[in-house]
């Protein structure tokens, strides 16, 4: 393995760890505000646990979008790459 590539497997080694983290802490806010939501909360409170749910799978994403980009060595093509990432 040249030198390079391991420098770049490193680096996303890193980035992943980091992104664990945030998602793990995402995840919990997830949780946490899916107890205090219900049918009859205020529209607010579902558009902010909408977000949260929202953040958490724009935060996977780029995650895999990440190692596509580093392993492929180009960002994935077309309309349909969200469906090809996952």
């Amino acid at each position: 393995m040249s030198d390079a590539l391991k420098a770049t497997a490193a680096d996303l080694l890193d980035s992943i760890r980091i992104a664990l983290r945030d998602l793990d802490r995402l995840a919990a806010e997830v949780v946490s505000a899916r107890g205090r939501i219900t049918a009859a909360s205020p529209q607010l409170q579902l558009y902010g646990g909408g977000a949260l749910a929202h953040g958490y799978y724009t935060h996977l994403e780029r995650v895999f979008e990440r190692i596509a980009r580093d392993l492929n060595s180009a960002p994935l093509p077309g309309p349909d790459w969200h469906h090809r990432l996952l």
